[in-house]
């Protein structure tokens, strides 16, 4: 199952378990097992009906996210995964190491090892939805590739920017050029085009 970039599906699996897909992302179904999937690549929002005798079961690369009744937002994108909770509890097992995360807190791994767990505001998991993102101190490469997957129009950032952290709230409320621009001074970045792309730089480096 994928999406364009810039586009939303939602994926009904069974009675009380559905899967949200944002922008552009690649998820494996298997039709005799609908307990299980596969995240390739991109960002989807679990809402898992909970079964003991049959957990449902995430596969992220070599990573498992098994749902202990819950709802959850996963992204996997350049070796790195993030996990966040907004009800119930997951399990996030990795070359032998469990990480239990519960509503509110979420997990950053880079390459299947995990490097931290914070907390993370309910509101922000699956926000996205609606269209509006919130961060708390999200580097700029994060805000990026969300821009890519909500406008469907490729945005990095230049490398002396990439780390730099963004706290706020954006609402994507166009598409297109014109809307990344509004956001892009919302975030006090300029933009500069790069082949089919755009790249967020400096303001003194955007174009007059």
């Amino acid at each position: 199952v994928a999406t364009a970039a810039g586009e939303q599906r939602q994926v009904r699996l069974d009675e009380g378990t559905d899967i949200a897909l944002n922008g552009s992302p690649k998820l494996v179904l298997d039709r005799d097992f609908p307990r299980m999937a596969t995240l390739v690549e991109g960002q989807a929002l679990f809402r898992v009906r909970h079964d003991d005798h049959r957990p449902f079961v995430l596969a992220v690369g070599e990573v498992r996210i098994v749902d202990l009744g819950t709802i959850f937002d996963v992204t996997r994108e350049k070796g790195q995964i993030r996990v966040a909770v907004s009800e119930g509890k997951v399990e996030y097992r990795a070359s032998g190491t469990t990480v239990a995360l519960v509503a509110g807190q979420s997990l950053v791994a880079v390459d299947g090892d995990a490097v931290r767990v914070v907390g993370t505001p309910i509101e922000a998991v699956g926000s996205w939805k609606n269209r509006r993102y919130l961060y708390s101190g999200a580097p700029l490469s994060r805000v990026a590739a969300d821009l890519s997957r909500a406008l469907g129009i490729s945005v990095r950032v230049e490398p002396p920017l990439a780390a730099r952290p963004f706290s706020g709230n954006l609402q994507i409320e166009g598409s297109g050029e014109a809307e990344l621009r509004r956001l892009a001074a919302t975030l006090d970045v300029g933009l500069r085009r790069s082949g089919p792309g755009w790249v967020m730089g400096p303001l003194k480096s955007a174009p007059d």
